[in-house]
């Protein structure tokens, strides 16, 4: 432990500076004075101060917005091909479709704003969708399976998440010439495993401790599909897309190890984009393309999790 001098009029003070990316745990004996200098917040309790850096509550966002981008891409790709066989051709939207995918991301850690953790993320994913169709609407029954890894703050802490989600997508609510109009209602469950490799432990002989987490979330999300599609020769086409979703992440409660927990969190997501593409048609059926597009996303509830504790046992 962390021996305090109490013989010192102004008592001992233990000034904590370790960045917002590093958990820690501090064994100490005797009176102290805290000085948290990375401004988080921290338990004291029976002489043991601990924290955990911000992880996987800071990057809860991206994790949704991800989910709910890829199987929003999902979507658009299917929409793309049934648009350019051809609209008014209904036998072209009667097969069982799937769509395959993979990516990476990641961030830097930021230099203006320390909670902003760097990290970096793989995931892949297989959506698949059974057509439901009728002389009045035309639906997808979807299904959508996903996992990503991520990376936080150099191994600081590892999330692995594993989604399933299943709904519907309503391909053509309005329908012109040049325009289709698209929505989607899906509903689903997350599961995660975590762990912390190097929690900061002054009892240990490495100087390090390790956490691990299992939990679980439920999601909804509803989506917004319009798509502008312009034929510029037999083998080209111009495609334009607009896309709103709206995301809530449920956790009734987290725990990690036998220290730090919450009682629960809603997070509440908005996100949209606008793209534009020019697609290439072969005879062989496949398509190439080019495109731009912009998203923007922002967090409108949940913001932080309720009944935060940390208490080391």
């Amino acid at each position: 432990p962390i021996h305090s001098d109490n013989t010192w009029a102004t008592g001992s003070v233990l000034n904590i500076d370790v960045s917002l990316a590093t958990s820690y745990v501090y064994t100490t004996t005797g009176s102290w004075t805290i000085n948290e200098l990375d401004g988080r917040t921290y338990s004291n309790v029976g002489g043991v101060v601990s924290s955990l850096s911000a992880g996987n509550s800071e990057t809860a966002d991206e994790m949704l917005f991800q989910r709910t981008h890829n199987i929003s891409d999902s979507l658009a790709r299917h929409a793309s091909i049934i648009s350019i066989e051809g609209k008014n051709d209904r036998t072209a939207a009667q097969n069982v479709w799937v769509d395959v995918y993979g990516g990476t991301s990641d961030r830097t850690q930021s230099t203006t704003n320390a909670a902003s953790l760097g990290y970096k993320s793989t995931t892949s994913g297989l959506t698949i969708g059974v057509p439901v169709n009728t002389e009045q609407t035309s639906i997808d029954l979807v299904l959508s399976q996903m996992r990503t890894d991520l990376n936080i703050s150099n191994k600081g802490q590892e999330i692995s998440a594993t989604s399933l989600k299943f709904g519907a997508f309503f391909k053509d609510v309005i329908q012109t010439k040049a325009w289709n109009l698209g929505g989607s209602a899906m509903i689903g469950r997350n599961n995660y495993k975590g762990s912390r490799g190097k929690v900061l432990d002054n009892t240990t002989a490495t100087g390090f401790t390790t956490l691990s987490a299992n939990f679980s979330s439920t999601e909804i999300t509803l989506g917004m599909l319009a798509k502008y599609s312009s034929v510029i020769s037999p083998t080209m086409q111009f495609e334009g897309e607009l896309t709103g979703n709206f995301a809530r992440e449920s956790t009734k409660g987290y725990k990690e190890g036998t220290s730090f927990a919450w009682s629960a969190r809603d997070l509440d997501q908005v996100s949209g984009g606008a793209s534009a593409a020019l697609v290439h048609q072969q005879q062989n059926g496949l398509r190439s393309y080019a495109k731009l597009a912009l998203h923007r996303r922002a967090v409108i509830a949940g913001r932080q999790a309720s009944t935060l504790y940390q208490q080391w046992r």
